[in-house]
């Protein structure tokens, strides 16, 4: 077979199923497909180490090239910090950045931690940071989107996406974002999207007043089911003179 996959996506097969089919994938280097989709898979450390070392190369009649996949996504997968820190070490040291990297739910993530993990991965290569980054539903800490926000200021060109819904994130969260970009508006990703988190309407200005500025090159904005604390108690205190 020559022509090149599109896509394939593991669901539940477990991590010795990804190993196998990333082991057919380097001895077939022909048929690796632009997408890898993998979705309850449950990796553990061993499983995000071999996707690493294939990331990092893929032998083809003896020559080492980089391995050509375009996109990754994985969900769901049950992952350790360690193998989140195996993962994007192995992403920061690519030569050919990947298009897109979704990390979505129970990914490594949670906690201000895990986000430093891969703010410090790319600290010094920060355009390797793929142009498309999903890092939704992961429960982020208060400080974790600020140390990334001060990674993506420090890019040559702003991503073309960056979704970060459903990681509760709080108005320290948002504020130290906008303040990472404060010098650097011109980095600022073109689609944002922060849908069903909660914050205060102090940090809701201050991502507005980062993206009024002339530089700033945001094009898209979502905002839908963000709960603030005081449409909560404007909420309660209805309730309650009912």
């Amino acid at each position: 077979r020559r022509r090149r996959l599109e896509r394939i996506r593991f669901c539940q097969v477990g991590p010795s199923g990804v190993e196998c089919f990333l082991t057919f994938l380097g001895i077939h280097p022909e048929v690796i497909p632009r997408v890898i989709c993998l979705d309850s898979n449950w990796l553990e450390n061993r499983g995000c180490e071999f996707l690493a070392e294939m990331l990092r190369r893929t032998n083809v009649k003896g020559k080492t090239i980089p391995f050509p996949v375009e996109e990754i996504h994985l969900r769901n997968e049950g992952m350790e910090r360690r193998g989140l820190q195996l993962l994007v070490t192995a992403l920061a040291e690519r030569r050919t950045p990947l298009e897109t990297l979704v990390l979505e739910h129970n990914c490594g993530i949670g906690g201000s931690k895990g986000m430093m993990v891969i703010a410090d991965a790319f600290q010094h290569n920060p355009d390797a940071i793929p142009s498309n980054l999903c890092l939704s539903g992961n429960r982020m800490g208060p400080r974790g989107l600020g140390s990334l926000g001060r990674v993506l200021a420090q890019r040559k060109f702003p991503l073309e996406e960056l979704r970060l819904e459903n990681n509760c994130l709080c108005d320290e969260s948002v504020k130290e974002f906008a303040d990472a970009f404060r010098e650097r508006p011109a980095n600022v990703p073109k689609r944002l999207i922060l849908d069903g988190n909660r914050f205060e309407e102090e940090g809701f200005l201050r991502l507005l007043g980062l993206i009024a500025k002339r530089d700033c090159p945001l094009e898209t904005l979502d905002m839908n089911y963000i709960i603030m604390d005081n449409d909560r108690d404007d909420g309660n205190n209805n309730n309650n003179n009912n």
